[in-house]
């Protein structure tokens, strides 16, 4: 029995009592000819302390950094409440992310109070579609995909479940061989 515990990456995050809450920015992105329209819900979360000038900056950046988009919203004056923030950016000449060129774009949320930067978060994403069809299946960007899988366990012989990052990324790099 090689046992469990904690097996996976802690962290110990320290954060401003205003600061974007935990898991707090979730983004979507909807391909519309050749452009995308991304929308993002951010948290923030007071923690106790009232706040009256609180903005969210959320930019797109492209691979290579590049900011492709820009929205900046006031958050709500709060009396010591969470509040959340919705904002929806545009840009063009998209590149959609599919199994064969998985390629990614990142939202950096920025948020200041005052003049402060008080937090900031960076959340990759992909612009891509997604539908099922009863009859003809799955289809990714319009393109049917045949899905396939494995019995996979979370743990592997002589390390247990304390798997290595080296070893998850050989195991993922196996079953990508399987295709």
């Amino acid at each position: 029995y090689e046992g469990a515990g904690i097996y996976r990456h802690v962290w110990l995050n320290f954060a401003n009592l205003i600061h974007i809450a935990p898991h707090g920015v979730f983004v979507t992105a909807t391909p519309n000819h050749g452009a995308a329209v991304v929308k993002v819900e951010t948290d923030v979360d007071f923690a106790g302390v009232n706040a009256s000038s609180s903005v969210v900056i959320s930019n797109v950046l492209d691979a290579g950094g590049k900011v492709v988009a820009t929205s900046k919203a006031v958050v709500p004056a709060s009396s010591r409440q969470p509040r959340s923030v919705v904002q929806t950016l545009n840009f063009g000449h998209v590149k959609l992310w599919s199994i064969e060129t998985p390629n990614l774009y990142s939202l950096q949320t920025l948020l200041y109070n005052g003049n402060r930067l008080v937090d900031q978060v960076k959340t990759p994403f992909g612009v891509r579609t997604i539908r099922y069809d009863v009859n003809l299946g799955f289809f990714l960007n319009d393109k049917p995909v045949k899905l396939k899988g494995t019995c996979n366990h979370q743990d592997f012989i002589g390390v247990g479940v304390g798997m290595p990052d080296g070893l998850l990324e050989w195991r993922i790099k196996k079953l990508k061989e399987m295709v």
